[in-house]
This record gives structure tokens, sequence and C-alpha cells, in this order.
């Protein structure tokens, strides 16, 4: 169930899988194999070409874009097979990285794209305060400052997304060099737990997932 709808006059919730907007047309599924995501994408396809010829409309393919994010064991062959079909379908590869309600999302289901952005973007706020970093106020307040002031920019609705382990690992650098500075030197020779503790700064993954599950949760 990947969009609900409330009927304005039932009250009652509805699912929807192909949604326009003006007219372009966005055809949304949950899919479990190459196979059925063809035979979706060829079902879907037919569908609007048998309503829309009726009214004297045809789609236009030039337009098409496809993303589909394949998760699990031969990811990449999956891509491949289904990439094949795409192509001499509509003409052209299925789009490399999407954006969605602001977020970047990459074709084999990792956001590496709107991580890196992210990351961009957080040492952009960090550059902000450079002045303040190197005050003479308390490591409480420049904690408190980094806490509010740069973490939400690289976190903020990056809760939906998908990352691996390596892109975590990214994440966790960004942090623990932000924290490091902060510490002006004594943090030589202090694990990074020890700093996370120290500082009441849990490793964003901790934070992501906290914000996962109060999402899910309420």
């Amino acid at each position: 169930l990947l969009l609900t709808f409330i009927d304005p006059f039932s009250g009652s919730p509805f699912s929807a899988y192909v949604v326009t907007y003006g007219d372009d047309v966005a055809r949304i599924g949950a899919l479990s194999s190459v196979k059925m995501a063809l035979q979706k994408l060829s079902k879907w396809h037919t569908a609007l070409n048998t309503a829309w010829e009726a009214i004297g409309i045809v789609q236009n393919l030039k337009k098409f874009q496809s993303l589909v994010a394949f998760c699990g064991p031969n990811s990449t062959a999956k891509y491949h097979k289904y990439a094949e079909h795409v192509l001499s379908f509509s003409g052209k590869l299925p789009t490399q990285v999407a954006t969605h309600l602001g977020a970047k999302y990459d074709l084999l289901g990792g956001n590496a794209s709107e991580l890196c952005h992210r990351l961009a973007l957080g040492n952009q706020a960090w550059s902000l305060h450079q002045k303040f970093w190197a005050s003479n106020a308390s490591l409480a307040s420049r904690v408190r400052l980094f806490r509010i002031g740069v973490l939400p920019v690289v976190l903020s609705g990056l809760t939906t997304c998908i990352f691996t382990k390596s892109e975590f690992l990214q994440s966790e650098a960004f942090q623990m060099k932000k924290l490091r500075f902060l510490l002006r030197g004594r943090a030589y020779g202090i694990s990074n737990n020890s700093i996370r503790l120290a500082l009441q700064c849990p490793a964003l993954k901790s934070l992501l997932l906290a914000q996962h599950v109060s999402m899910w949760g309420s």
C-alpha cells in the first residue's frame, strides 16, 4: 500500500497506484521480481492507452521515466535485465537518479546521491558558524549549536531513505570530524563511542532509526 487517499464523500480510504498531476501520470507499485515489474509496466501502459485513445490522447514516451529500486542478492543483474526491456520499450534507459519530494533516489535502492548532497549542506551550515566554533564559548554551547544548527540540515527528511553500511560510515565520519574539532585536541586517544557519550551526540544511524520508529509508531 503506497498511496492512500480519503474519499471526500464517504470518508473511506482507498489505495492508488496510477496518479495524475495535470498532464503527467505517475505509476507507483511495490514489486517482488523483475518479471512482475515488466508485467506491471506493460499492463499500465496498455490500460492508459486504451483509456486515452477514446478521447484522442496518446502517451508521450519521450518523457517516459522509470526508476526501479531492487534490493537483495543480484540487484545489479536484476536492474540490467529490467533496463534492457525499458530501453526497447521507450528508447532510453531507466532514470539513474530520480528526485521525489526533494530527496534523490538511486536506481539500485541506495541514497548515496542524497547523502552526499546533505553532507555538503551540513558543511555549509557548519561554515556559517566558524567564528563561534573558534570563540571562547563553552563546549556545551558549541555542541548545542551543532545539534540544532547543523545536524537537522543533514538529517531532515532522511527518515524514509535507505542507506548502505558504507553510506552510514560516511555520515558517521562527518559527525565525528565535527565533534573532534569541537573538543579542540582533547579527543586524542579517545574512542568515537566515548566522544558520543561524553557530548551526548548519538550516532546518526541511531538518530535516524529513532525517527523511523517514531514515524511508524505514530
